[in-house]
This record gives C-alpha cells, sequence and structure tokens, in this order.
C-alpha cells in the first residue's frame, strides 16, 4: 500500500462520490493487502520460542482470519520489539534491528 500515491486519488474521490462509494474503495483497498499479507511465508519463525503470555493477548476474532493459526514467540523486548520481530520473521535474527 502507497499511502502516498493513495491519498490524493482517496481525495478526489471524496470530493466526487458519496461517502458510502468511498468506504467501499477503502475496504477493497483493505481487502486486497490482507490478502498480500496472508500470503507471505515466514519459514524461521518456528526456530522462535513461544510466548505463552503473549498469546493470551491475541484476540479470538484474529485468530478466524488465519487457518494456518497465529502463534506469539519470544524476542527481545528493549524497546524495539516490533523492529526485532520484524527481523527475526525475515532473516532469522534480529541483526536487521536498530540497537
Amino acid at each position: 500500500m502507497n499511502i502516498s500515491a493513495d491519498l490524493p486519488k482517496l481525495q478526489h474521490l471524496e470530493s466526487s462520490v458519496s461517502q458510502a462509494v468511498l468506504g467501499q474503495v477503502i475496504q477493497t483497498r483493505y481487502e486486497e493487502v490482507q490478502m498480500q499479507i496472508r500470503s507471505l511465508e515466514f519459514p524461521r519463525w518456528k526456530d522462535l520460542l513461544k510466548d505463552n503470555l503473549a498469546q493470551l493477548l491475541i484476540p479470538d476474532d484474529l485468530l478466524d482470519d488465519f487457518p494456518l493459526g497465529v502463534e506469539a514467540r519470544e524476542v527481545t523486548g528493549v524497546s524495539n520489539c516490533l523492529y526485532n520481530a520484524a527481523s527475526e520473521l525475515l532473516v532469522g535474527n534480529e541483526s536487521f534491528s536498530p540497537h
């Protein structure tokens, strides 16, 4: 999703069509991005330790969207945990995380 490219299009649409149509355009784009994300594979995530406490925080309705399941995994939690998690998923270690 390229926000800088999509935003002017949405602003143009907002001025020329009803709110319902704009909502449908946004919903369609959201569904396209969801499908792209679901098609990604991260083979190295299984090597990470499962985080049982974090697993309890995953909403039940999120689990419905992923037939293969959603599991919380442990990463280093020193204020860069989002970056650490992304790095772990992509390359199998935290080397791409800013330290």
